[in-house]
C-alpha cells in the first residue's frame, strides 16, 4: 500500500489524511517498517526508513535507524509499508 500527499496525479488513486493516519497506526501497532518522502522545513525532500511509535498531535514519533524522531504529518509526502 502507498499513499501520496501531494498534489500530482497519481495511478494509486486520491489519498487523504485519514489514509495517511490510518496506515501509520496500523503500522505503530503491528510494529512494521515504514518508507516515507518527507520535505523539511527549508523545502528538502528527504527518505526515511522508520518504525511508527504514534501518531498523534500532528506527529509522527517513530524510530529512524537507532534514533527516536519526530516527523509533522503535514510534510510527509508519501508512506508505504516497507515488508
Amino acid at each position: 500500500m502507498q499513499i501520496r500527499r501531494q498534489d500530482v496525479p497519481s495511478d494509486d488513486g486520491p489519498t487523504s489524511g485519514p489514509e495517511l493516519m490510518a496506515l501509520l497506526q496500523a503500522a505503530a501497532g503491528d510494529g512494521r517498517t515504514v518508507r516515507l518522502g518527507y520535505v523539511d522545513a527549508n523545502g528538502v525532500y528527504t527518505r526515511h526508513v522508520v518504525v511508527p511509535e504514534s501518531v498523534r498531535h500532528g506527529q509522527l514519533t517513530a524510530v529512524d535507524g537507532a534514533a527516536p524522531r519526530r516527523f509533522a504529518l503535514h510534510r510527509v509526502t508519501t508512506a508505504e509499508l516497507a515488508d
